[in-house]
């Protein structure tokens, strides 16, 4: 299963580009949005449980995007599950690092400067994706 951690920008972009990753159309995702309080543990293991409901196989193009991640707890837990982290313009995450193999992105059709729109931020995730590994 794909999964997509969207970090950093404001509430707004990342919920933008998650409806934009949405509506593609061939890749059966799901946007999920957890609101709950900021422990990080508390957040890794409802995302956890999210997960193992979600999950019903391998399929290379099911999957989640979480519109906000917020601790690295539930980063760990995202990349163990061989998942993408992807950093939404505006104000960084204070929390969460961004690593070389993230990707930027923006809401805006056609992307701006480095940031990938979520179209080509969605095409490029496939390509790495490999299912077998996670």
């Amino acid at each position: 299963m794909l999964i997509i951690g969207l970090v950093g920008g404001c509430e707004r972009r990342r919920e933008e580009v998650a409806q934009a990753v949405v509506g593609v159309g061939r890749a059966r995702l799901v946007a999920y949005a957890m609101r709950v309080p900021r422990s990080g543990r508390l957040r890794a293991d409802l995302l956890r449980d999210v997960v193992l409901k979600f999950d019903h196989g391998k399929e290379r193009d099911r999957g989640l995007v979480l519109t906000h991640v917020k601790t690295w707890e539930e980063v760990e837990y995202i990349r163990a599950l061989g998942g993408q982290l992807w950093h939404v313009e505006g104000v960084p995450s204070s929390e969460i690092a961004i690593q070389r193999d993230d990707l930027m992105v923006t809401p805006r059709a056609g992307g701006v400067r480095h940031y990938l729109d979520p179209v080509e931020a969605l095409s490029e995730t496939m390509i790495r994706y490999n299912p077998k590994a996670a």
